[in-house]
């Protein structure tokens, strides 16, 4: 029976799990359950989202995401969360900061170890330390060198250079007025944190928005209901007090789309100057409006994906490149954002791209006839499929998008039935004529926009910090300036000091140790009947005894063949190839070799098929190494016959490779701004053998978890896309190598 303290409403998330959502009649805390099958136990927040808004550049919803983690005043042990959680059969625990909200997560084996972990999480999130020492070491101090630093202020400054941020920055200056909450950085902005942010602007930033009435814990697994909430009560009844009489909810403001189209350029540091980005962002649909947003998922699929849409068609896979990648992402707020975003445009196309995009793209699609509507009726079923797809693959990840989403603008609790069953508004899309989605396109690509172009500059790396490598910083002039006026202002004495606080804080931090009585009591001392999904391996080597049906399936596979059969909607298939076989210069053609699979025309039922018809057909496949995914109902009979296809039935068509040979150097050089990705590469190239090899000039290195990288590659699909005009036989025989070569050593 659940405690008298809760009211009650359930609903299915596209009539597959059920969600029970409680709300609390004392404190208005909401605690939505989602009966996810699994052994594992999923938190968000981990127990929800608070919403932060905020209306400065000092990053208070992100510095004080870092600082719970240091220790509450029940547990005032840094790190304490973490070693408890490890001995409750958790990964450990994480969070984002999002412009609308702040979300804690945690994953635990079954729901003993999660019940342990539980409370004391909600006391770090509710009545956190906050002290000057933390803030010292977590957010923003001075070293002993004289040098800005802290585990925040360390973390934007990777952010304040980045082309995309640069842009972003931009697009909300002229999109939303000053100290709007959708304007604001709420990572932080480098001046802010070192000048504005302080620890009393975080605490009260605490009180305003860390309390129960704001708060909603989000849990996903096999987890006793009447337990949970007896054990969310306990916290509950010990911060009742903080709970303020009346809150108004956050991000209740109405926007206002631009009056008319703007251009606007923003000068980004980067040593490669040829290639920009552009952005073009509308206001579009209400976050309320669920049937409008599956359609625009649906749209943005039949404009940009695969090789046949219009956006791939005019821009990326052409002679000369408008752009290595285009993309869309929609920004949930009180009025949703759409941008559409060109990747890797050659920085003298910049300002073409938008008069293309309108010219191009929008204004033939405002006529009915130009949608092909079979196209669209397979687009919409592989919607479908994929939402179906989410419910098995991740179901967790879900639930906690739905329900945050509902918290920060769902006004109404029967609006939660229908953003939870997306699957039924897009099978709805099946019958909508083509003057449905032309009408889309009237209603929003032909408004006042805004455009930002970044354009790469050189000059700009002498003006910004540039890189922290291992204990020296390389710091360019403006930065280095700074610094240099931040020591004399300090004085030596000033900065000698400087170091010794911080010296002081770090071990004030850590001076406390949690007991052993305190670690043991919250240890999961037995493991639980765990919920576990029922798994069949069947095989076709000697010894295996499959059902005659199963053999019959694994019989049509002439090399060693596993299947796991469990309860799925999808089947999917791995092919493995032991490329061991392949000399060093067939090795470097298998990332082009693996792309172009799904990018060629391909001869099915004895017919040669063209590319776009292949894209047509097979919409639902893809691969992931050589991964193929069909549904279990009409894929699984055929799953052979696919296999055969994209191994033995492609055709190697010279135009393909050429375009799919630039595409992916193009993409190399959108990977050089992102450091993880450059930082990823030297690391492997001092883990790896080196071998010599003569297409490269730097050694190559002899592994293929190294070279299957547009970065490594990206000098080597240069020199393809070239050989494609001057040897053409010589790239194709290449490839058709790989191919064969790669079949004999299938695993």
């Amino acid at each position: 029976m659940i405690c008298r303290f809760w009211t009650k409403s359930e609903v299915l998330m596209n009539g597959t799990i059920k969600i029970s959502l409680y709300r609390s009649t004392r404190s208005r805390l909401a605690v939505a359950v989602g009966d996810v099958p699994g052994p594992m136990v999923k938190g968000c927040i981990s127990f929800g989202s608070l919403v932060t808004e905020t209306d400065c550049d000092d990053g208070l919803p992100h510095t004080l995401e870092h600082l719970v983690f240091l220790g509450s005043k029940k547990y005032p042990f840094k790190g304490v969360l973490d070693m408890i959680a490890s001995r409750c059969l958790a990964s450990g625990t994480n969070a984002w900061t999002d412009q609308d909200h702040t979300a804690y997560t945690l994953s635990t084996v079954g729901s003993e170890g999660f019940f342990k972990v539980l409370p004391v999480y909600l006391n770090h999130l509710l009545s956190p330390m906050l002290t000057k020492s933390q803030f010292a070491t977590e957010v923003h101090h001075i070293n002993g060198n004289g040098e800005d630093a802290g585990v925040v202020y360390s973390e934007m400054q990777d952010h304040e250079s980045e082309m995309s941020c640069m842009m972003d920055r931009k697009k909300k200056e002229v999109l939303y007025p000053p100290n709007n909450c959708y304007r604001v950085d709420t990572g932080g902005r480098l001046p802010s944190l070192r000048t504005t942010c302080n620890l009393d602007k975080v605490r009260g930033f605490h009180r305003k928005f860390y309390h129960l009435s704001n708060m909603m814990i989000i849990v996903a697994g096999k987890i006793n209901h009447e337990r949970l909430l007896n054990t969310i009560e306990a916290t509950e009844e010990e911060h009742l007090p903080d709970v303020p009489a009346t809150f108004q909810r956050p991000f209740s403001i109405n926007l206002k789309p631009p009056v008319e189209s703007s251009e606007h350029h923003v000068l980004c540091p980067s040593e490669d100057e040829s290639r920009g980005m552009v952005q073009i962002s509308w206001f579009g649909y209400q976050p309320t409006d669920f049937q409008e947003e599956a359609a625009f998922e649906v749209l943005f699929d039949y404009l940009s994906y695969t090789p046949v849409s219009p956006l791939q068609r005019e821009f990326v896979l052409i002679e000369k490149p408008l752009a290595s990648y285009v993309s869309f992402h929609v920004t949930e707020q009180t009025t949703c954002l759409i941008d559409l975003i060109f990747s890797g445009v050659p920085t003298d196309r910049l300002d073409d791209v938008k008069k293309e995009f309108m010219d191009k793209v929008v204004k033939e699609h405002l006529e009915d006839k130009t949608w092909d509507l079979e196209r669209m009726g397979f687009l919409v079923d592989q919607s479908a499929k994929n939402e179906l797809k989410k419910m098995e693959k991740k179901p967790a990840t879900e639930l906690f998008k739905h329900m945050i989403s509902h918290q920060l603008y769902g006004s109404k609790e029967d609006q939660l039935k229908t953003r939870v069953n997306k699957l039924e508004l897009i099978r709805r899309l099946r019958s909508e004529p083509a003057s449905f989605w032309s009408g889309l396109i009237k209603k929003y690509f032909v408004n006042p926009h805004v455009v930002i172009i970044g354009v790469p500059s050189e000059k700009m790396v002498a003006e910004v910090s540039i890189a922290i490598l291992s204990a020296s910083v390389k710091v360019a002039n403006g930065e280095k300036s700074r610094l240099e006026i931040q020591r004399k202002k300090l004085g030596e004495d000033g900065v000698k000091q400087c170091g010794e606080q911080i010296e002081m804080a770090m071990k004030e931090n850590t001076s406390r140790k949690p007991s052993t009585e305190l670690l043991d009591e919250m240890i999961v001392k037995k493991l639980e009947a765990f919920d576990r999904f029922p798994v069949d391996a069947r095989c076709n080597i000697e010894g295996s005894i499959p059902s005659q049906e199963m053999a019959k399936f694994l019989k049509q596979f002439p090399f060693p063949t596993t299947v796991h059969n469990c309860p799925t909607k999808f089947v999917e298939l791995f092919l493995l190839f032991d490329s061991s076989i392949l000399t060093m210069e067939h090795r470097a053609y298998l990332h082009l070799y693996t792309e172009l699979l799904f990018e060629s025309p391909a001869i099915i039922n004895g017919k040669l098929k063209s590319a776009e018809d292949v894209a047509r057909v097979v919409i639902f496949i893809h691969f992931f190494r050589v991964y193929l995914q069909v549904d279990a109902e009409t894929g699984f009979p055929h799953l052979a016959k696919w296999a055969e296809i994209f191994t033995t039935g492609i055709v190697f068509d010279i135009q393909r490779i050429k375009q799919c040979a630039k595409k992916l150097a193009s993409e190399a050089r959108e990977k050089k701004r992102d450091g993880c990705s450059v930082a990823g590469i030297a690391l492997a190239s001092m883990l790896y053998q080196q071998s010599k090899w003569f297409f490269f000039k730097p050694k190559f290195l002899d592994s293929n978890g190294h070279m299957y990288n547009e970065l490594v590659l990206e000098k080597f699909h240069e020199r393809v896309a070239k050989m494609c005009d001057a040897q053409p036989k010589e790239v194709i025989r290449n490839i058709e190598e790989v191919c064969f070569l790669s079949l004999s050593g299938i695993l």
